[in-house]
């Protein structure tokens, strides 16, 4: 685990954009947090392959957690684990008291390993709300 900078880039991005069902018009979003003030970024490698990433954002004494995607083919081995884990001890030494995040609910229709990882990490939901989705016809 280690933080990225500007070389991985496009691999967070790409990671990001595949794993969020993202259109290809994010990879350049995405890319574009790395370097910027507040955001720091970690990968998790395997070898010299880039498989899983996450971004933490502070701004005084909060932080936000987000945008942590692993490649599907390296799911399920605790990475997002150890990239929560990375970034809310960044989080600390950064002066943090608060940390937020977010992450689609977990249902027995859907289960979300995401809402698991952070609850197990010491995360507590604070609250619930819909997200909205427009539906454009072409």
């Amino acid at each position: 685990m280690r933080e990225m900078g500007p070389a991985h880039a496009e691999a967070f991005a790409r990671c990001g954009v595949e794993a969020f069902d993202l259109p290809e018009a994010g990879v350049p979003w995405l890319a574009a947090t790395v370097g910027r003030p507040g955001f720091r970024h970690y990968a998790a490698f395997d070898g010299d392959d880039a498989v899983g990433f996450g971004a933490l954002y502070v701004d005084g004494g909060v932080g936000w957690l987000g945008m942590a995607s692993t490649r599907p083919s390296h799911r399920r081995q605790g990475i997002q684990s150890a990239l929560i884990a990375t970034r809310l001890r960044e989080a600390a030494r950064l002066g943090c008291e608060i940390v937020a995040v977010e992450t689609a609910d977990d249902t027995p229709e859907k289960p979300n390993p995401s809402t698991h990882n952070l609850i197990r990490m010491g995360f507590q939901v604070a609250y619930r709300r819909a997200n909205w989705v427009r539906q454009t016809t072409a």
